[in-house]
């Protein structure tokens, strides 16, 4: 297992994949998979990859997905189980989950 600091995860937005990527030192090692909606994301899975499980890749790779959401003023709808665990440990970021969003 690999132990990245948060600050050196990159997360980026690949519009055409639909996916928010975690990178680091240059390797794909998480996505966040969505489905794009006028004003907001359904995120609907997430995935680490298994070298790098436990090195908190997941939580830095959803705070990047937070914090590009907010900058963009664009909701998120959290389908998938990580993500709403996540929020639920981050009520910080509830103001980006989309209000329909069934509890």
């Amino acid at each position: 297992m690999t132990q990245a600091a948060p600050d050196s995860i990159t997360v980026v937005e690949n519009t055409d994949e639909q996916r928010f990527e975690a990178h680091l030192d240059g390797e794909l090692v998480g996505v966040v998979e969505y489905i794009p909606l006028p004003g907001k994301i359904v995120a609907t899975h997430t995935e680490v990859s298994p070298r790098h499980e436990g090195a908190g890749i997941g939580s830095s790779l959803v705070t990047g997905v937070m914090e590009q959401l907010r900058r963009d003023r664009r909701r998120l709808q959290p389908q998938c189980p990580y993500v709403r665990s996540w929020l639920q440990r981050h009520e910080e970021y509830s103001d980006i989950v989309d209000p329909t969003t069934p509890r």
